[in-house]
């Protein structure tokens, strides 16, 4: 494509030298090492919502209990799902149990869904899907 000396009608040229330089944030060290600590924190509870060694059905559980209950409240203990840092479901990920304290609506809750998991599984398996 050839530009034709004709076609150029008008040319604005920025002005070469900056009148004012802007001000950046200047951040104090307490304040950076809060934010570094904070990085690192959802870093470490990032790295927690991930299992590799699970198996499909573990990983498929876990994230129904993210859905439900939230990213930040479900989190792996080595091969345990542990919910609200409180509900514990061990392998073979059928029943769940509560660390410290009593059952409550969240641990009733909890049983429901694995129930359900269970039976969802089953019927996925017997139709050969």
């Amino acid at each position: 494509m050839f530009v034709c000396e004709s076609s150029i009608v008008k040319v604005k040229f920025l002005e070469e030298s900056v009148k004012e330089v802007p001000e950046f944030p200047v951040f104090s060290p307490s304040v950076m090492e809060e934010r570094r600590k904070q990085l690192n924190a959802s870093r470490v509870l990032e790295s927690r919502r991930v299992n590799p060694s699970a198996s499909a059905e573990a990983l498929g559980l876990f994230e129904e209990f993210s859905r439900v209950f939230g990213k930040s409240t479900c989190i792996w203990d080595k091969q345990s799902i542990l919910i609200h840092g409180n509900i514990v479901i061990d392998p073979p990920y059928d029943t769940c149990r509560v660390k410290t304290g009593i059952k409550s609506d969240t641990t009733s809750a909890v049983e429901k869904m694995l129930m359900r998991f269970k039976k969802k599984l089953k019927t996925k398996t017997v139709s050969g899907s």
